[in-house]
């Protein structure tokens, strides 16, 4: 079973000030294949049992990338509060992509390309055995996430 939540700044801010750190943080690089491109994403995760609380999925603004600082400091953030975290790069159409994409490069990406980005980490974290995902999206990824 999958939850798919939209949560909004306040109630956002709420919610991370009710929590607190968890002990035994981990960040991890994690990968998969999907329509025969490698995805990237940074999984920040509060300990051993961090399937068991919510995970943010995190997707980032237009041609950025998941390490990037704003989406870096979300991260470090949700996790001081104790809610694991999983920051995607979507691919714009490049294999293993990370980092800025150039503007120089041909854009052959859609829009809603990301629609099947989240998906495929979505059901990554189902596969972790996560029950309950908030996504959350700065800029574009907001608009796509949505």
């Amino acid at each position: 079973m999958s939850h798919r939540l939209q949560i909004a700044g306040p109630a956002l801010a709420i919610g991370l000030l009710a929590m607190t750190f968890t002990a035994g943080a981990a960040a991890e690089e994690v990968t998969l294949t999907d329509q025969g491109l490698t995805l990237n994403a940074n999984l920040e995760t509060t300990g051993a049992d961090w399937q068991q609380g919510p995970v943010v999925l995190m997707t980032h603004g237009t041609l950025a990338h998941g390490g990037m600082e704003i989406m870096q400091t979300l991260q470090s953030a949700l996790l001081e509060r104790g809610i694991s975290s999983l920051s995607m790069t979507l691919s714009l159409g490049l294999d293993n992509r990370s980092g800025m994409y150039d503007c120089a490069v041909t854009h052959t990406h859609l829009h809603t390309d990301a629609v099947g980005e989240i998906g495929a980490w979505l059901g990554w974290l189902q596969s972790q055995g996560v029950e309950e995902v908030a996504l959350l999206g700065h800029s574009r990824g907001g608009n796509q996430s949505a």
